[in-house]
């Protein structure tokens, strides 16, 4: 399976995600690392914007990173049904950080994939356990130069 993550230049090459660990996310407290990729380019695009502030998007230097994980691997889902109605919500709600520590304490996959709050669950996450025993079969496949088009920030 291919993954893609758009990001600034300088955290393109990092899959162990140390900015993730310290700031934490929808899906991970501080303290616990995760990887967060999108099932396409397009998915990847907005879920960077939106969790961007715009004059970063309109000033930084961003690349596109295409991952390669193994078809073989272990993989856990939770569909946007799987949880209460509230679990779009900005801030997210305190459960969803704690269903990634769970899950990537647990150490049970390398990767969960779980529904994007930016479109109403009708994409998918693909969250990387940079911890896990099989993280070392995730390779970069590519990092391409990635632009956002400015009419999004009028």
């Amino acid at each position: 399976m291919i993954v893609y993550r758009v990001t600034p230049a300088r955290h393109a090459s990092d899959l162990t995600r140390e900015g993730s660990r310290h700031h934490g996310g929808r899906w991970n407290p501080p303290g616990i690392p995760m990887t967060y990729t999108s099932s396409s380019v397009a998915l990847a695009s907005i879920e960077c914007f939106v969790s961007t502030p715009s004059e970063i998007v309109s000033q930084s230097n961003f690349q596109r990173v295409d991952i390669l994980i193994p078809d073989d691997v272990p993989a856990e889902v939770i569909h946007a049904t799987d949880l209460p109605s509230n679990w779009p919500n900005t801030p997210a709600p305190d459960f969803l950080s704690e269903i990634g520590r769970k899950w990537a304490e647990s150490g049970s996959s390398l990767i969960l994939i779980v529904p994007s709050a930016a479109l109403g669950g009708h994409e998918n996450i693909v969250l990387i356990n940079p911890r896990h025993s099989q993280k070392n079969e995730v390779k970069v496949v590519s990092i391409l130069p990635f632009s956002f088009d400015l009419r999004l920030i009028k």
